[in-house]
């Protein structure tokens, strides 16, 4: 269960890297990629937290056998360790760029490239996380597959459910601030 856990901590850091905030003035670069640092490991933390109890209350309801969950042990460990690369190069391109100036040089050819390994990035997670969903479903009984779907859909709609919520509290904190509301 150990493996699973930082499987998921891991993904959650990768779902979670893209909503780093940053500091209202930072000194140096170096100081804005600290803080950016700082204040993402405090959302990722929260985060993995909430989304472990989560998958533990689900694989639980799952009711896998010893033999499943080995299986499944040895899965996350594979294909987490193919996600914490991925999560490792996506995290240096980040650094990379909350260090560069908008007055270098090279910035538009850095940034260029930060974001077609970026684009590269999210298609290695998609299909590997698409290859550990599909390798695992394989390993449940015909009733866990129902209810692993189940609890899937009731995941997505919790999920659509916060980000209507997240989108309703960012455009009332626009209108409260005299900003555009967004798409206009």
């Amino acid at each position: 269960m150990q493996t699973i856990k930082r499987f998921y901590t891991a993904l959650g850091a990768l779902a979670l890297s893209s909503a780093a905030l940053l500091p209202a003035a930072p000194a140096t670069a170096a100081d804005e990629a600290a803080a950016a640092t700082a204040v993402h490991a405090d959302q990722h933390q929260a985060a993995a937290a909430e989304f472990r109890a989560q998958l533990e209350a689900d694989l639980n309801a799952l009711g896998l056998s010893a033999t499943q969950k080995q299986d499944l042990g040895a899965l996350v460990q594979l294909y987490g360790e193919q996600l914490a690369a991925i999560i490792r190069r996506g995290e240096a391109a980040r650094v990379e760029l909350l260090q560069l100036s908008p007055l270098d040089p090279d910035y538009d050819t850095v940034t260029n490239q930060v974001s077609q390994a970026a684009a590269a990035n999210a298609a290695d997670v998609v299909n590997t996380l698409s290859e550990l969903q599909r390798t695992a479903f394989l390993l449940l009984s015909n009733a866990q597959q129902d209810r692993f779907l189940q609890l899937r859909a009731e995941r997505q709609q919790e999920m659509r459910a916060k980000l209507a919520e997240l989108r309703a509290r960012r455009e009332a904190e626009r209108a409260a601030s005299g900003l555009p509301a967004a798409g206009d």
